[in-house]
């Protein structure tokens, strides 16, 4: 019976080509633009959630009230996150460039990074030890093992001997943490100098809490620790006029979950707001709800044509439901083929995709069972209102009208016409959002900035090359040449960068027995002149007062703040009556 239903359904639809194609590219576009959607949003909610024991770990950072290495805690997994100078590679007289983070011996038990090769109990233990992910290992070492071969390590200018004693799975694409090498934190950045400074937040660190303990109570538990290492902070504060919190506290260590860090700004790796994923699947479900209401219109409309089949096949004794079976079957058929020919759309624009929305999604996420349940999902509901409605409709046809080619049915019809009223709203819902959003993005390229960026190049030299020394060399390469207006140099670019990072560096001071915190830039000669930067006042660094080593330029708003005298309830970009917590990684 059903062989008969199917061959019938192919033989109406090959006989009706131009509505198949029709209803099939319809479905098919929605379909392949739904998908595209929905992995980008998968990908974006699946991350950090392939780690063991992400229900217990967490990223710490200092809770700040300004106005306007935790050894006394055994019980507790902690490591620390941070760059390193050491991104050079040398092995064999060949030099590799990869990103080398450094982090305490935990690491490697608190997060699921497997070892293909080595111990991660002991990896690093070492100072002189070094974990290598695959990829890196493979580029650098080829298809012999790596394991106890000696490497060098750039640090500053020097070279230092590392073991590699691990080889790393890589790093999955929705991991928050990213690297291609792990050294001991020993080898970070001034270590030494800087152990016993508590205020350092130039690295991130993250704790694993023990079982039966909740977040609250261990930032409860945190109140004395912070009383006991950040004494000064609080009594500078205090002297600064900052108001405590609600609890009394002028400085608190607080947790993240570290499944959230990816949505929290103030995480390094956070790079979107939490409600994109959840606004890409609303959008897919309008543009699938819209193509589904298309079909039905075009299925109602072809379908009364066939009147006399459908009173043919009553007469011969077929069923409400047998009928109902027959034209849902059809739907079933185009929805099917509409679902093939959307999964390869989304295959084939996929790198088109990702290069101009920079995503990093690929179609390993197929295999996801979230992602192929809610796919299954979509396709039922989109095949039962697009195949069943106009089923439904049709089976209820006068028999004895309908034998005869004439229409009976009721012209109340308030589902129907409610959803074609919805998909015009939601059609031109997404018409409006797409316009305002397209003239934001038009507002952010043509807006001015304060500085020139047309025809300007940034050049980054890496930690290879001493960048005074490259700075030097390119002026006197470019010197005289017609097409070079100036040359500058500084150490932090301003932005985002082509690879996707971006930094920025504050420094604090005092003025006026206030505590003063600033974003600054180290720059070089003729940086107003390379980015056209306008001088309010004074003048810009030159060669003729030697090094210019005490001279600083700010920018119109700290020129306002000092003329207030230093006070710290104006932020930029906002303004706040009430003073906010200022947070950042702790030591």
């Amino acid at each position: 019976m059903f062989k008969n239903y199917f061959k019938i359904a192919f033989r109406n639809l090959w006989r009706h080509k131009t509505f198949t194609l029709i209803n099939v590219m319809g479905l098919a576009i929605a379909f392949g633009t739904t998908l595209l959607l929905s992995m980008t949003a998968f990908h974006e909610l699946s991350f950090d959630r392939f780690h063991e024991n992400k229900k217990s770990l967490y990223q710490a950072y200092i809770e700040i009230h300004r106005p306007g290495n935790i050894a006394e805690f055994p019980d507790l997994h902690i490591s620390r996150y941070g760059y390193t100078d050491n991104n050079s590679i040398r092995y064999n007289n060949h030099e590799f460039h990869y990103e080398v983070r450094a982090v305490d011996p935990d690491f490697l038990r608190q997060f699921t990074f497997p070892l293909l090769q080595g111990d991660p109990a002991s990896a690093l233990k070492d100072p002189g030890g070094l974990v290598l992910t695959q990829s890196a290992a493979t580029a650098i070492f080829g298809n012999t093992s790596p394991i106890g071969r000696i490497v060098e390590l750039k640090k500053d200018t020097a070279w230092k001997a590392f073991v590699v004693t691990g080889v790393a799975k890589d790093i999955p694409g929705n991991s928050s943490l990213k690297f291609a090498g792990l050294v001991n934190f020993t080898n970070f950045h001034d270590y030494f100098a800087n152990l016993n400074e508590w205020g350092n937040q130039n690295h991130e660190v993250y704790l694993q809490l023990p079982p039966l303990t909740t977040q609250t109570a261990f930032e409860t538990k945190l109140k004395n620790f912070v009383h006991t290492h950040y004494e000064g902070d609080i009594k500078q504060l205090k002297a600064d006029g900052a108001q405590p919190d609600k609890e009394g506290e002028y400085l608190r260590i607080r947790l993240i979950p570290f499944t959230d860090v990816h949505f929290d700004p103030i995480s390094e790796s956070a790079s979107v707001n939490r409600f994109y994923p959840y606004m890409l699947l609303l959008i897919s479900v309008f543009i699938l709800f819209i193509a589904s209401v298309n079909f039905v219109n075009l299925s109602l409309g072809r379908a009364f044509s066939r009147t006399r089949e459908i009173g043919m096949r009553k007469v011969l004794g077929a069923r409400r439901g047998q009928i109902l079976l027959q034209f849902w079957g059809e739907a079933l058929i185009i929805s099917t083929l509409a679902l093939a020919l959307g999964v390869l759309l989304s295959r084939l624009f996929l790198p088109g995709y990702k290069t101009l929305f920079q995503q990093s999604v690929s179609t390993a996420i197929f295999q996801s069972p979230w992602f192929i349940t809610a796919t299954l999902t979509g396709f039922a509901l989109v095949s039962g209102l697009a195949g069943g409605y106009p089923a439904w409709i049709l089976s209820a046809i006068n028999t004895s009208l309908s034998v005869k080619g004439k229409i009976t049915v009721s012209r109340n019809h308030r589902l129907r016409n409610g959803l074609m009223i919805l998909q015009f709203v939601l059609s031109g819902l997404l018409i409006i959002c797409t316009s305002i959003v397209w003239q934001q993005l038009n507002y952010m390229r043509t807006a001015p900035l304060g500085y020139d960026k047309q025809q300007v190049l940034s050049i980054p030299v890496g930690s290879h090359i001493q960048g005074q020394r490259a700075l030097e060399s390119m002026r006197i390469r470019l010197a005289g040449q017609p097409g070079i207006i100036s040359v500058s140099g500084t150490d932090i670019n301003l932005g985002r960068g082509r690879d996707g990072s971006s930094s920025n560096s504050i420094t604090g001071f005092m003025y006026k027995g206030k505590e003063m915190h600033s974003n600054w830039l180290r720059v070089d000669y003729d940086y107003v002149q390379t980015l056209g930067l306008h001088l309010l006042k004074g003048r810009d660094f030159s060669r003729k007062y030697g090094l210019d080593s005490g001279v600083v330029l700010i920018n119109d708003h700290m020129e306002k703040r000092r003329s207030r005298g230093g006070k710290r309830n104006l932020l930029p970009r906002r303004e706040y009556r009430q003073p906010i917590p200022e947070r950042s990684p702790p030591v």
